[in-house]
């Protein structure tokens, strides 16, 4: 229980001050105020993701150079490269910086380079000069990945890229469900276009016919990450 006593100096403030800090040290573990490491894995400090997130000097951008420090004792080999999401909850990436030599994380959105979207980190000591681009250079957006679809795809739907790919797939019934509501009309009502954008761009759905969507086959998908046909055939969900 705090002490409630009081003088004409202010005692009661300067005793409610120093059960606060050592209500800050608790939760430090201890240390030092102005290095705190919380006990539970998190850290006041925050390294948001630029916007745009487009790596540091990748080739065929616009981007100024980057003049990236790195201490000299993670110069070189032996190297090392940590991936996380790019949008990781607030403290996580200062205190993965902090462990791998204090190196600033570098963020990429994969739209900049291919169709599909996918926000990541990473810090690596990897070298970040005269990088170049792995040919053949892929397609940066959907209709360029896959032509065949144009003469389907409504004007309303305007997405030019897919969201991240992702592992689950739409049921049957949400793609009977979405070519349904794109018969409601020629074009459907906005409200409803908005409703079956949302639902496409959740699980990349693209046009294969008429008022019909599908996901991507597994061979599109391999095709957007830059694999060779068949590269994941044969293998089950458990492989």
């Amino acid at each position: 229980v705090m002490n409630r006593r009081s003088d004409s100096f202010g005692g009661t403030k300067k005793i409610r001050l120093m059960e606060d800090r050592k209500k800050k040290r608790k939760r430090y573990g201890g240390t030092a105020h102005g290095n705190q490491i919380f006990l539970d894995g998190s850290h006041y400090e925050h390294m948001p993701p630029p916007n745009p997130m487009v790596g540091f000097s990748l080739p065929n951008c616009s981007q100024l150079p980057v003049d990236r420090k790195i201490p000299k004792k993670a110069i070189g080999r032996p190297f090392f490269y940590y991936e996380n999401v790019a949008q990781a909850p607030t403290g996580v990436w200062a205190t993965i910086s902090r462990c791998l030599y204090g190196i600033e994380p570098e963020y990429l959105d994969s739209k900049h380079l291919c169709a599909a979207a996918r926000k990541r980190g990473y810090i690596h000591n990897l070298p970040i000069e005269n990088r170049a681009p792995l040919l053949p250079l892929p397609p940066k957006t959907i209709l360029e990945a896959f032509p065949r679809y144009k003469k389907w795809w409504p004007s309303w739907d305007t997405r030019t890229q897919f969201n991240c790919l992702r592992t689950s797939m739409a049921c049957q019934q949400l793609t009977g469900s979405i070519g349904a509501l794109a018969r409601t009309g020629n074009p459907p009502p906005r409200n409803i276009q908005k409703d079956m954008i949302k639902q496409c761009k959740e699980y990349n759905l693209v046009w294969i016919g008429k008022n019909k969507v599908a996901a991507l086959e597994p061979e599109e998908i391999e095709y957007l990450l830059g694999f060779p046909k068949d590269h994941t055939r044969g293998l089950t969900s458990t492989n």
